[in-house]
């Protein structure tokens, strides 16, 4: 009996710190349920912003979950961080236990999901790659823009194969709102920037993203 339970013990713990696809060196730090891995992407649902609204109002589709936001999880000697573009502190880095904290509060259904890449890449070049790019600014033109990032432009731009390659699809960007007109939030910021809205230019978004076939869920708060 006692055998049969160290047994049961072990393939815990085996599953556990198994997080990573073959082939992939394992970096990993254990909390809760989940095991947050070098590389894993974080998808946030709604934060009921007007910025989040206008994205989520673009890219929703008749999925259960929208997103509009990702980051990506990094794994320094046990010590989880996130790395994120957002607009109002640009690309930074946040204490992963810092992080979740507001995503845990009861009775606001799903507020995040996180996704672990299976498509056997890199990722510590990768993750490196984000991590250069700490300190950039918000890319609000959502066009390629030296030394500025949105977030989704984040895991786009660093997660890449061997060749060089992204492992990630740009498609036409879509800002219109489902009936087809041009939201004011939109017009706003792309004349102040004294541009116009690069309706169609190819980009990513988080929603888009989150489908991507080399993705798989791992965890929801």
């Amino acid at each position: 009996m006692r055998k049969a339970v160290l047994l049961l013990y072990f393939a815990v713990v085996f599953v556990a710190v198994s997080c990573t696809p073959s082939g992939v060196e394992e970096t990993s730090v254990i909390t809760e349920a989940y095991v947050p891995c070098n590389g894993d992407l974080i998808f946030l649902t709604t934060d009921e912003s007007e910025f989040s609204d206008a994205i989520a109002t673009a890219t929703a589709q008749t999925d259960e979950l929208q997103f509009v936001h990702v980051a990506v999880i990094a794994v320094d000697d046990g010590v989880a961080s996130v790395i994120e573009a957002t607009a109002k502190h640009g690309v930074s880095e946040t204490p992963y236990y810092e992080y979740i904290k507001p995503l845990r509060r009861e009775n606001r259904g799903v507020a995040a999901v996180i996704k672990r890449i299976t498509e056997d890449i890199p990722m510590e070049l990768s993750v490196q790659r984000v991590k250069e790019c700490l300190g950039q600014g918000y890319n609000w033109t959502f066009m390629p823009t030296p030394g500025k990032k949105y977030c989704s432009e984040l895991v786009y731009e660093c997660f890449l194969r061997p060749d060089g390659s992204h492992i990630f699809t740009a498609r036409p960007m879509n800002f219109l709102d489902p009936n087809g007109n041009m939201p004011a939030f939109w017009t706003n910021i792309f004349s102040a920037l004294g541009l116009d809205v690069p309706q169609g230019q190819p980009g990513t978004n988080p929603n888009d993203m989150s489908k991507e076939p080399c993705l798989r869920e791992v965890y929801r708060y």
